[in-house]
């Protein structure tokens, strides 16, 4: 993140890390998003499978709440 000393980053399924999903979700509701979403996986090449499945119910499950 800017102003951090910090020279990589990682790339972890949804939940893990710093990421606000909570919030992300509600503000791509709150503006009637209905594009297009892409999750990659970059973390953990031999749990890849697992992991896009993980976050591809993770995603569906977060589009399908309302508020």
């Amino acid at each position: 993140p800017p102003g951090t000393p910090a020279r990589i980053h990682q790339h972890l399924d949804i939940g893990q890390g710093e990421v606000d999903f909570d919030e992300l979700f509600r503000e791509l509701r709150a503006n009637d998003f209905d594009g297009t979403l892409t999750a990659c996986v970059f973390a953990w090449e031999e749990r890849a499978k697992e992991s896009s499945a993980f976050m591809r119910k993770k995603i569906d499950e977060y589009l399908a709440a309302r508020p």
